[in-house]
């Protein structure tokens, strides 16, 4: 159950903000960013009227990236440092109210998922004619194009299964159903062959109550459609899992499962009955991927898997984890884990939106790392999962540094003190007290093992909290991210705890604002120019030798820790 002790905050900013907005525009919706991963992070990336301007911010390139029933998506660039994204842009004056609200379900929807397979929302702006997003930009293109160029082995379809599962598994098991899972809506991050794929699309999602809640809109591509969802009746959130059927089957045959070459209406009957040529799919294929397809395509729903289950079925059980992967906490891991929790509430706001610059790249080891220490695959840490990874890090034989001054300095240095411990980490790091860690929250938490980011970088994330253009943070800004915090306190306390440098009119320069991230406090070690200064998960094979030569290397420029 979601619960914030301290948001009356942003209620007040809220309802200020709404007061401002025509009548037709005020939706509840706006309050699903409380339950964000990081409710703060996400106010921030949404600029309404009166705030930065989509222009200031990026600039239009001559290339389409897609088209589909609301327009056409676009190349963007950013003005700061010409990294791209992708645009998608709509006009509210030809839109009903209706329609907005749809429109505004899907934004609140997109800012309130966090996971390593869910393509990000990087920024929405608003103003009195449209709306923007800006999302994620991969450029592997879609898994449509790659189905339509490449035969997939069924090696390389358990991969992308596996996938396209922790994105659905994620989304359900935070009562939020798709509803248009399709080919076109994975898309690669890269160009290369092993790129991870992502999701995209939340215009025909729905945020449900609780997971037993049904719908009844008959919605979605048809040909992905489930008969529970085209049958006009009430259907619940399996109808992604059918969807994700008629995937996998055709990335297995190559052809659809049904007769297409028919019609309209041949089509919706044969979905209607389940009528599934079996028989396209190839002698060749194995029978636990045949039993998988088989346990997804089914007429209905109660025994059709759900994405936990399918998970599990022994066509991807056996390879979802390699063998021996445990969730091994290195010793950067847990000095970055360490410095997080000194870090001021402003501090963690920024590394948090740090966090969101991280390339494929740079966030690879951490992404490996938080689906690991992930156990169940639903795509966030609980409690027993961080204990568990703390556990196994106690237990490994050479350890970087003791567990026994993860945490503040007062706290016992017994060993029997590690689940309280972790139970202090835990609660610092769930930054939206739904008592899960979600993925941006890892990743904020480790990724100041960086020493010196780049200008351009930093320059990104001054703009968002500079709201009106000025070169400057004001204090009335500094009070929209108090405000927005769900955090007690006054402005003057928020900028104490920062330590951050005021200039003569009581505002932060960005030469103040870089100055944040140079103190020992905010970087430990690490080059953003390479590869090597993106933190390290190391695994317990290297030799001890070579262990003791990275641990001297690291502490010998940062915060030393006893064996």
């Amino acid at each position: 159950m979601y619960s914030c002790s301290c948001c009356s905050g942003l209620w007040a900013t809220l309802q200020e903000t709404w007061s401002s907005k025509p009548r037709w525009a005020i939706q509840a919706e706006d309050l699903r960013r409380l339950k964000a991963p990081n409710p703060m992070s996400a106010f921030m990336r949404y600029h309404d009227a009166g705030g930065r301007r989509l222009e200031d911010d990026y600039e239009l390139q001559d290339k389409v990236l897609g088209t589909g029933m609301s327009g056409s998506v676009q190349l963007v660039a950013s003005t700061v440092d010409g990294s791209y994204y992708a645009l998608k842009t709509y006009d509210k004056d030809s839109m009903n109210l209706s329609r907005y609200k749809l429109l505004k379900q899907e934004v609140e929807i997109y800012l309130s998922v966090d996971h390593p397979n869910i393509a990000r929302l990087i920024d929405v702006y608003e103003w009195d004619e449209g709306i923007a997003l800006i999302m994620e930009y991969c450029s592997g293109g879609e898994l449509q194009q790659r189905w339509e160029t490449e035969a997939y082995e069924e090696q390389d379809v358990i991969e992308a299964t596996k996938q396209m599962l922790y994105a659905v598994n994620y989304l359900h098991a935070h009562n939020i159903c798709h509803r248009d899972l399709k080919l076109e809506n994975f898309l690669y991050e890269s160009p290369n062959k092993n790129a991870s794929l992502k999701l995209i699309d939340f215009g025909l999602s729905i945020a449900l109550d609780d997971e037993e809640m049904t719908m009844k809109s008959s919605v979605g591509t048809l040909l992905y459609c489930s008969p529970d969802v085209i049958s006009g009746k009430a259907y619940t959130s399996k109808c992604d899992l059918w969807s994700l059927g008629v995937i996998v089957f055709m990335l297995l045959s190559g052809r659809p499962p049904y007769v297409t070459s028919m019609g309209h209406e041949r089509l919706r009957k044969d979905i209607s009955r389940a009528k599934v040529q079996w028989d396209r799919l190839q002698d060749s294929i194995s029978p636990e991927a045949r039993d998988f397809v088989q346990k997804l395509l089914v007429l209905d729903p109660s025994q059709r898997m759900d994405a936990a289950s399918a998970l599990e079925h022994p066509w991807l059980a056996s390879k979802v984890r390699e063998p021996n992967a445990g969730p091994h906490l290195g010793g950067d891991v847990l000095v970055a884990l360490k410095q997080y929790m000194k870090q001021s509430k402003l501090q963690r706001l920024l590394l948090h939106l740090l966090a969101q610059e991280l390339g494929p790249e740079e966030a690879k080891e951490m992404r490996e790392l938080f689906l690991r220490i992930d156990s169940d695959e639903r795509g966030t840490i609980r409690l027993d999962d961080l204990k568990a990874a703390m556990r196994q890090r106690q237990a490994a034989k050479g350890g970087f540094m003791s567990l026994r001054r993860l945490t503040s300095p007062n706290l016992s240095p017994s060993s029997n003190k590690s689940e309280e411990q972790a139970e202090q980490l835990f609660e610092m790091l769930d930054a939206n007290g739904d008592e899960e860690v979600h993925y941006s929250d890892f990743l904020a938490a480790t990724v100041n093992v960086r020493g010196r980011w780049r200008r351009e970088t930093l320059r990104k994330i001054f703009n968002r909290i500079d709201r009106d253009g000025s070169g400057t943070i004001s204090v009335s800004e500094v009070q929209r991210i108090v405000a927005q915090s769900c955090e007690d306190g006054s402005v003057e306390t928020f900028l104490k705890e920062s330590k951050v440098a005021l200039n003569s009119s009581g505002e932060i320069s960005f030469e103040a604002f870089v100055e944040l991230f140079e103190r020992k406090d905010l970087s430990i070690t690490g080059s953003p120019s390479s590869p090597k200064g993106v933190l390290k998960a190391y695994a317990w094979d290297e030799s001890p030798r070579r262990r003791m030569k990275a641990k001297m290397k690291r502490f010998s420029r940062s915060e030393s820790e006893p064996f």
